[in-house]
């Protein structure tokens, strides 16, 4: 007989294609709800374009930009991209997780990963409900990819732990944990140092890590999909709930 995850098997693939593909979306919805942005920055009020360095991502989302210009294509291309984006991680973490049921130690941690992209994913939605709302939406901005990072590096732990995944998800997952660790590093460091440091650390990092880990959900959608394709039945089987 076969189990839950042989007989999903075909829709699975596709879910983690479309995966791959609305990662792309999401990206193309940000680079677009930048190129948009009426301009400027904390640096320069009077800028009239989008600053990878003094700009946030969060400016892309306010009713008026720094120069005081109406923002409305920005700021819908924006929330369309987030929406998107909790959207996507919540379904893809919601099945990868079936992979891990069979030992009791990457069932814990794969269980808590997914928790974590939750909670994620709520702080996403507040990071859109709070902005202008200091200090509260900073608190919206530092804990959300924290918790996405959080749940990387846990399923990092869980697939080396699991000997059954091809090389390419292993150390896409790898690199990906590294960038968190790296990011997170520099958010720390950021709020202990402060000034122009940790200004640079929440615009300049925060957009080139936004766009590193879409990358990275892009890559792991594809090899995701050919994974499964790749499985015989009876090696699918082998993943028990």
């Amino acid at each position: 007989m076969h189990t839950y995850l042989s007989k999903k098997r075909n829709w699975m693939k596709y879910v983690f294609l479309s995966f791959s593909f609305f990662s792309l979306v999401v990206m193309v919805l940000l680079i677009l709800a930048i190129v948009f942005y009426p301009g400027g920055n904390i640096k320069d009020s009077t800028a009239t374009s989008y600053n990878i360095f003094w700009n946030s991502i969060c400016d892309l989302g306010t009713d008026f930009s720094i120069n005081g210009e109406l923002n409305i294509l920005s700021q819908y291309l924006y929330w369309g991209s987030i929406i998107l984006y909790i959207t996507i991680l919540i379904i893809f973490f919601s099945i990868f997780w079936l992979f891990f049921r069979e030992k009791k130690s990457t069932k814990i941690l794969s269980s808590i990963a997914t928790t974590c992209i939750v909670f994620s994913a709520v702080f996403y939605i507040g990071i859109i409900c709070t902005i202008g709302k200091m200090p509260v939406h900073m608190i919206m901005v530092s804990l959300a990819p924290i918790l996405e990072y959080t749940a990387i590096i846990l399923y990092t732990i869980a697939i080396f732990i699991d000997s059954r995944f091809p090389e390419l998800i292993k150390y896409a997952f790898l690199t990906m944990s590294t960038i968190a660790v790296i990011y997170m590093f520099f958010a720390i460091t950021g709020t202990i140092i402060k000034g122009n440091y940790n200004w640079l650390v929440q615009r300049l990092g925060h957009n080139i890590f936004h766009f590193l880990t879409f990358t990275f959900y892009i890559i792991l959608g594809i090899e995701a999909y050919l994974f499964v394709r790749s499985l015989k039945t009876e090696n699918l089987d082998n993943f028990k709930q």
